[in-house]
């Protein structure tokens, strides 16, 4: 199957951004920070990095409002990059979808621990 340009480009702007905000930015307030994904609009010229902070509340709002605030030097070396003729426009937007994960993996194993005490329980009356 084909790889779309679309698909193409994403995976480079992902690539690209991930290596700046780990090689090339010296911001102590970055924390843990994961690139979940790229989502370009049809002509290729906007892009909304989804990112994943690891850590508490205000880590998150922290490194989001750095990531935000160095918007511009992220563009431009995000333009030496890649080889495209149009750099697409980059926003930032908040990914929570690990944290989702992880809170529903959390609650399965909690109700399965709970279904294996009842069934222990279950068991024991008989």
């Amino acid at each position: 199957m084909a790889v779309s340009r679309r698909e193409r480009l994403a995976y480079q702007v992902k690539e690209a951004v991930s290596s700046i905000l780990l090689y090339e930015m010296q911001d102590p307030r970055l924390g843990f920070t994961t690139i979940t994904g790229v989502e370009l609009s049809g002509d290729l010229r906007n892009a909304k990095v989804l990112i994943s902070v690891l850590g508490d509340e205000k880590q998150q709002i922290v490194t989001i409002n750095a990531i935000r605030h160095a918007r511009g030097y992220i563009q431009k070396m995000l333009g030496d990059k890649l080889s495209v003729r149009y750099v697409p426009l980059i926003a930032f937007e908040v990914d929570d979808s690990v944290k989702r994960s992880i809170n529903l993996s959390k609650a399965l194993r909690e109700s399965r621990e709970s279904q294996e005490i009842e069934d222990d329980n279950d068991e024991d009356k008989q």
